[in-house]
């Protein structure tokens, strides 16, 4: 038994809508001259593909921008409680402890924060600019 064709299948099944503004100039009935302005949507179809890429993209996004959240918050805690060890900066940041050491790694390869390994300990340290003569590294200005 069949239950009937599908005659229409659109190609889109969501829709974007592109806003536009056009401006238009014309007399008034006292003959004075106006700006009309017109604001307009035109929908545009979105696909499947476009759609899980878009999504995808905003995932990435977010992911980036939640890196750099918790990078700034552990660049706080550093700052303010120079010489804390690892355990201690996870702790007091909170959250995924892999997120946390990767996000250290990060800043200790951007050059912001300088590991010093005491024992089986691992104390970190902002950098400024006169830690390269206080600790013996390179300095900038030679």
């Amino acid at each position: 038994m069949v239950m009937g064709k599908k005659r229409f299948v659109p190609d889109y099944s969501e829709f974007l809508i592109e806003s536009h503004l056009a401006e238009f100039t014309s007399l008034d009935k006292l003959k004075r001259e106006v700006v009309i302005k017109a604001y307009f949507g035109i929908p545009v179809g979105v696909s499947e593909l476009e759609k899980a890429k878009a999504q995808e993209e905003a995932k990435a996004a977010s992911s980036r921008k939640a890196q750099e959240e918790l990078k700034s918050r552990i660049m706080a805690e550093i700052t303010i409680k120079a010489g804390q060890g690892i355990g201690e900066i996870k702790r007091a940041v909170g959250g995924n402890s892999q997120k946390i050491s990767d996000a250290i790694a990060v800043l200790e390869d951007e050059g912001l924060v300088r590991i010093k390994e005491e024992g089986k300990a691992r104390k970190c340290y902002p950098v400024s600019q006169n830690d390269a003569e206080r600790y013996g590294s390179e300095s900038n200005s030679e």
